[in-house]
């Protein structure tokens, strides 16, 4: 059984917004993809043959989530095989019908659980499918051949979708009248970096700005409207670490063995103090160093901590978190990785 295509490759294109990660990684033509579709299909036959269809089918969803809920499956499976652990995928357990992921053997005997999560809710993929949904329709509607246009978003995408005849009708009475030759020859100067243009309707708070084509490439729609694009909005990383974890922890309930959860941030980097308030309930590095010298729970901050709370040690089955930050096809090499212990676990 193949995960991939067995076909003939042209298409050099970089990933089209609303284009699943599959679908990306199926047709490129591109070597870096060609280089991840070879990893794909030697870590798939090292999976168990009776577990692959259900895997290939999860790699193929068009669903970021689901698709990137299997790809982190599979390559902690990898990851286990070539420390030279012993791994059996969705072990029976004996009080519930639930099955954990993996059950984990090491060289030396010791045996534990493993479970594999992401740090989503569901709201941050639905959030992005918005924004996917706007681009498309600008690029699709925004036809001009001198510019292409930036766009800077604040927050998100709203709840119901803002009317894209607008935003373009918007950017095309903009455009109007600008040189781009005259821009081009102001880059880097006050005319080019004072053209910007406030969007405030629909919910959709946008800040909009042109961006001249080569001489070259005028006279030709381009394929995307918009050059680029950047967000900015506030999320609770913290919170939704803390929420994904404390789900699983209880998911199973109590274990024979230790339980690790493995968790990966797919949405953007969390620094350390996201990670210290989601398991200790405390960002204060005093109270770290004495929850660690000590062995005792941090005083919380926050009321709540995955492994400490203000009430004391909390989920003490669960033994460590393995946290992944960014661990995406493109980046097994470059994602980082941290194991915490849980220093009141039974």
């Amino acid at each position: 059984m193949h995960l991939f295509d067995d076909i003939r490759r042209t298409d050099t294109r970089s990933q089209q917004h609303g284009e699943s990660i599959f679908d990306l990684m199926n047709r490129s033509a591109r070597p870096e993809y060609e280089r991840i579709r070879a990893t794909l299909e030697v870590w798939l036959g090292h999976y168990p043959e009776k577990e692959r269809p259900d895997l290939v089918s999860r790699l193929r969803d068009s669903n970021r989530i689901g698709h990137l809920s299997a790809f982190f499956e599979v390559a902690l499976h990898e990851s286990l095989l070539r420390l030279g652990y012993e791994v059996e995928v969705h072990p029976v357990l004996g009080h519930t019908s639930k099955r954990p992921d993996f059950l984990v053997e090491t060289e030396s005997g010791f045996r534990f659980y493993l479970e594999a999560t992401l740090a989503d809710d569901g709201a941050l993929a639905k959030s992005e499918a918005r924004l996917d949904h706007l681009l498309n329709q600008i690029n699709q509607q925004l036809d001009n051949r001198d510019f292409l246009v930036g766009m800077r978003l604040h927050g998100e995408v709203p709840t119901p979708q803002p009317s894209t005849r607008r935003v373009v009708a918007f950017l095309q009475q903009r455009l109007i009248g600008l040189n781009p030759d005259e821009l081009l020859a102001a880059k880097g100067e006050s005319l080019l970096s004072n053209i910007r243009w406030d969007y405030d309707h629909d919910g959709l708070n946008a800040e909009f700005f042109p961006m001249p084509r080569p001489k070259e490439r005028r006279g030709s729609k381009p394929a995307d409207a918009v050059g680029m694009h950047t967000q900015a909005f506030w999320a609770d990383d913290a919170g939704l670490l803390y929420n994904n974890l404390k789900q699983k922890a209880k998911y199973y309930g109590d274990f024979d063995l230790p339980y690790v959860i493995a968790i990966n941030n797919i949405h953007d980097a969390v620094d350390h103090l996201d990670l210290a308030l989601a398991l200790f309930g405390t960002d204060r590095p005093e109270e770290l160093i004495e929850c660690f010298a000590t062995g005792h729970a941090a005083p919380s901050t926050t009321g709540k901590g995955l492994f400490s709370t203000s009430e004391g040690p909390k989920r003490k089955h669960v033994s460590a978190v393995l946290h992944f930050n960014g661990l995406l096809p493109w980046s097994t090499g470059v994602a980082r990785v941290r194991l915490f212990h849980n220093a009141w676990a039974t």
